[in-house]
């Protein structure tokens, strides 16, 4: 029930204010369920007025983990817009639904204007969602220069880590460079909602190192 799932909300919202270790705020259940559909844009809303309320909190939402036939047409245009627009997520989940948004350039350029980053999770949008680097809009995000990183979904279930993602990423997108990997693991680092700058600086400066080591060995 909705009040349910505000009741949550509120709770999860004031937990990360008081916890440093609580880093952000997400939603957990599929996107296509039936109750998720039903009420998306009702919490979306939601997510406005927590944000409003707490907003030292950062969101992080799965938004158009969706694909033609999993869903029925209509519930394919305007999740990825509301999640970014009206929930106000610093960082959206898989995406992969961005060509089937409604006036999709525009939306991509309110996602550059914000900051918005794109978190790619594509042996599962492979697996669950049928999608193949052919229809999967990995080049879209990054040419567009909307911040990518890398993730892994269902690690256990796809028996995956960020190595086979990295690995099967460079198979089916071969005129990715190395330079684009780079940029891929520094933005998981620079874009993360890890606390603190020092601490920040101090990964950054590290994979600096590392990729240095890499490039010359």
């Amino acid at each position: 029930p909705p009040i349910q799932v505000l009741t949550q909300m509120i709770n999860s919202f004031e937990a990360a204010k008081e916890d440093t270790l609580l880093v952000g705020i997400n939603m957990v259940a599929p996107e296509h369920h039936p109750m998720a559909l039903r009420d998306y844009r009702l919490h979306m809303r939601m997510f406005q007025y927590c944000a409003k309320t707490w907003p030292n909190v950062l969101v992080s939402l799965h938004a158009g983990e969706l694909s033609e036939g999993l869903v029925s047409p209509e519930n394919l245009h305007f999740h990825i817009q509301e999640a970014v627009d009206i929930a106000g997520a610093k960082r959206i989940g898989h995406g992969t639904a961005l060509a089937f948004e409604q006036d999709v350039l525009s939306l991509i350029e309110r996602m550059k204007d914000k900051k918005t980053i794109v978190e790619i999770n594509y042996l599962s949008n492979r697996f669950i969602l049928g999608s193949t680097h052919e229809n999967h809009p990995l080049y879209l995000y990054h040419k567009a220069k909307i911040p990518i990183v890398i993730c892994t979904d269902d690690a256990g279930v796809l028996r995956t880590d960020h190595n086979g993602e990295f690995i099967q990423i460079a198979l089916d997108f071969p005129s990715l460079t190395y330079t684009d990997f780079k940029e891929f693991a520094f933005n998981s680092i620079y874009h993360s909602f890890i606390k603190g700058v020092e601490v920040r600086t101090r990964l950054l400066q590290k994979l600096q190192r590392d990729f240095t080591y890499f490039e010359h060995h």
